[in-house]
């Protein structure tokens, strides 16, 4: 008894001491009444971990409240049919990476996050980080001189296997997102080294616990970057079922061990025909995109690209007799977010394009960029076009609308596979892309499985062969955008995509203020079939 009033006394203490010291800004944002109702509402979703043997599943800790709401639904559906135990695991290697907060490090060995109370509400038990150490460094290190004596070349990066399990296309993209880096130059680089030597040593850590506690399913919202592919891909080796909840095209979806991605099954889109509620959706929801709306289906916008047109600028002054729109995607941005990419990355891309079109005397090439684009990705573009001095290249101010491209009627838009291609195509104006992207399987665009037939297209040599009919692009969206997210509440999808940052308190007032566990009760009912 006394030992244990001690202890109460001095966690008193602390905590006093903490609340008024430097750390007091960390315990408010940790302890808002945001937060404290979103624990009380996300108890709802609770399940009763299980003493006796049966599933034992594995989920992400994420910091995205709406993935942890997604999470909760899923897992509570997943139980209703299978006796489960839930491990988390927080797929976050700031502290290898030199991501420090010194200040949350003290305050955190008082104190659990919100994160942690969170996942711990929900009955799951944290299982471990990424940046957590194997256990057998010898064996990591050995491996990684292995592996980087044959790394000659960018394309070796992204053909790295571990153990006959492709993982170079993860190190590919965390190098560049993480590290800010648009390509790979150099292979002798420092940070290269580190992601390669990260990427190994997580590898035997994550699949050590996947076996130690025998996991049988896993949850995951992405399946980029070694911070999600890497479980990912070892669940699926070893035929353990994996679900991501990563696009806001479905609200959960089952992965394939011949393609492991989290974007939609879009081989199986094929041009059906929709019945007059299912277009009326499809139209309602595309106009309100193009009246400078951001719809569920674009919800990670930012800012729209459909803005009002400019009234004051002609902006396509200098345009020739064939003109060309080129959109420039975002260089961090995960590339290999599909399977097949005919470049290593973006910026190669960019690189390559310009090559092939800085000469060409007939047309002009107009290059607009990604409104949302991360960090100086879009400047390091501007200043390579900007360096060749080429009277075929221009580059238009980032507040160009998608409108005013509308309204200059270019012969060809370009791009690799962004929506870009729909919305396009909506006007009649040819679009050329390239494999593998979402409308592949469909005329409004001209999808290119050849980086030859590709600029075949873009340099006019080769017709562009599409064919705009409304009923296919109708098709089309609603397959990709519609059609796994039926029977779902509008109430709870406006919850879901909500044009915040999903981690902020913003975002849990909007949750909290529209709670309604009956609403969610009905997607666990809709999901529980997808898991029998």
């Amino acid at each position: 008894m006394i030992k244990y009033f001690l202890r109460t006394r001095l966690a008193y203490l602390i905590k006093e001491k903490i609340i008024n010291s430097k750390y007091a800004k960390i315990y408010k944002r940790e302890n808002t009444l945001h937060k404290k109702l979103f624990l009380k509402n996300i108890s709802s979703f609770k399940i009763t971990p299980l003493n006796s043997r049966g599933e034992n599943v594995l989920v992400q800790q994420l910091e995205s409240y709406e993935f942890t709401i997604k999470i909760a639904i899923a897992i509570k559906a997943y139980s209703l049919n299978n006796s489960i135990k839930v491990y988390s695991y927080k797929p976050y290697f700031n502290k290898k990476l030199g991501w420090i907060n010194y200040e949350e490090k003290h305050y955190f060995f008082f104190f659990k996050s919100f994160n942690k109370r969170l996942y711990r509400v929900l009955g799951y038990k944290f299982l471990f980080d990424l940046d957590e150490k194997y256990f057998d460094q010898i064996k990591v290190k050995n491996h990684f001189t292995e592996i980087y004596s044959k790394v000659i070349t960018k394309e070796d990066v992204l053909n790295i296997k571990i153990e006959n399990i492709l993982v170079g296309d993860l190190i590919y993209d965390t190098y560049l997102r993480f590290y800010g880096n648009h390509t790979i130059e150099n292979i002798q680089d420092e940070n290269l080294k580190n992601v390669i030597y990260y990427t190994i040593d997580n590898y035997y850590m994550v699949k050590n616990h996947i076996k130690k506690k025998c996991i049988t399913a896993l949850f995951t919202s992405y399946t980029t970057y070694i911070s999600h592919g890497l479980a990912v891909r070892i669940c699926l080796d070893k035929n353990i079922p994996v679900y991501a909840f990563g696009s806001n095209s479905y609200f959960i979806q089952k992965l394939e061990k011949s393609y492991a991605y989290h974007v939609q099954k879009f081989w199986n889109f094929s041009n059906k025909v929709l019945n007059h509620d299912q277009n009326k959706e499809v139209e309602d929801e595309l106009n309100y995109r193009f009246s400078g709306g951001i719809d569920k289906a674009i919800s990670y916008m930012q800012t729209t690209s459909f803005a009002p047109k400019s009234t004051s600028q002609n902006y396509f002054s200098d345009r020739r007799k064939r003109n060309v729109v080129v959109y420039v995607h975002d260089i961090y941005d995960s590339p290999h977010g599909f399977k097949n990419f005919l470049y290593p990355d973006f910026y190669t891309f960019i690189l390559d394009l310009s090559e092939q079109i800085k000469d060409d005397k007939s047309t002009k090439y107009y290059f607009k960029f990604h409104p949302n684009a991360v960090g100086d990705s879009n400047q390091k573009i501007a200043d390579y076009l900007t360096n060749l001095k080429s009277e075929a290249i221009s580059l238009l101010p980032l507040d160009v609308s998608n409108l005013d491209v509308i309204d200059f009627r270019p012969d060809l838009v370009v791009t690799v596979n962004g929506t870009i291609g729909l919305e396009m195509a909506y006007f009649q104006i040819p679009v050329v892309a390239l494999v593998d992207n979402l409308y592949m399987n469909f005329s409004f665009v001209h999808s290119c499985h050849s980086i030859s037939d590709y600029y075949k297209v873009i340099l006019g040599n080769e017709k562009v062969n599409v064919r705009f009919e409304k009923s296919e692009i109708y098709s089309f969206y609603y397959q990709a955008y519609k059609k796994d997210l039926e029977g779902i509440d509008k109430s709870v999808l406006d919850i879901l995509s909500i044009q915040h940052d999903t981690s902020s308190d913003i975002y849990l007032k909007k949750v909290n203020d529209n709670f309604d566990f009956s609403l969610f009760e009905k997607i666990i009912e809709l999901l529980e079939s997808k898991f029998n």
